[in-house]
């Protein structure tokens, strides 16, 4: 069975991943189990993930569909 995320479908990590606070450019870590929201799909193999987190920090992440 082929992956199949589009926009705005809710989406939770398998595994940490670092990444940047997407206004300020702060490194954080992701934790393995946080959800997010698909945001942006760019050909259908790699998306671009918003996390929320402590006070609607935003974070975007842009991922393949195993991760």
């Amino acid at each position: 069975m082929e992956n199949e995320f589009r926009l705005h479908d809710v989406v939770a990590l398998l595994e940490e991943v670092p990444a940047r606070h997407f206004e300020t450019a702060r490194p954080l870590l992701l934790h393995r189990g946080q959800i997010g929201t698909v945001v942006m799909t760019y050909d259908g193999a790699v998306f671009e993930v918003e996390f929320a987190r402590k006070g609607w920090a935003r974070v975007r992440h842009p991922t393949g569909p195993c991760q």
